[in-house]
């Protein structure tokens, strides 16, 4: 059996409940479908030397200052990524919530670049994947910049 988006939810709520971040705890799995077990895993964290304090100019600045989930897992990888799958969530309490749409173009750039297919979401209703481009294309909308395919 190939492991699944449902493993990989699992394995990703288990990464970032061990992220030292005082705001808002990430993980991340990345797999290839046609595979067994997971290639990469990893959580959202300072870059190495720093530290959060979970001060509000800390909190405030996270997401500028701290490596995010996906750019630690893609760096950690470092290659054959091409047709793998990644399933990023957020860890409250030690439990994955829902996220909102996608909208971190920094990790849809990392994505795309990296070769990945699919990005994996918990929303409301449920596990959902987004093809790259597509993902990388409603990041961008997100925040009202242009798309230029």
């Amino acid at each position: 059996m190939n492991f699944t988006a449902e493993q990989a939810l699992e394995r990703a709520v288990r990464m970032g409940a061990q992220s030292p971040c005082a705001k808002s705890k990430r993980g991340v799995v990345i797999w290839h479908p046609d595979l067994f077990d997971i290639l990469c895993a990893n959580h959202n964290h300072p870059p190495r030397g720093f530290s959060c304090d979970g001060s509000a100019t800390c909190r405030r600045s996270c997401g500028k200052i701290c490596v995010h989930a996906e750019v630690a897992a893609i760096i950690d990888a470092k290659s054959g990524l091409h047709g793998t799958h990644m399933l990023h969530v957020k860890v409250v309490d030690g439990e994955g919530v829902p996220s909102g749409p996608p909208s971190c173009t920094d990790c849809s750039k990392a994505i795309l670049t990296a070769g990945i297919t699919t990005m994996w979401l918990l929303h409301e209703d449920g596990l959902r994947g987004y093809d790259a481009e597509e993902f990388h294309k409603l990041s961008l909308e997100h925040h009202g910049l242009p798309v230029i395919t």
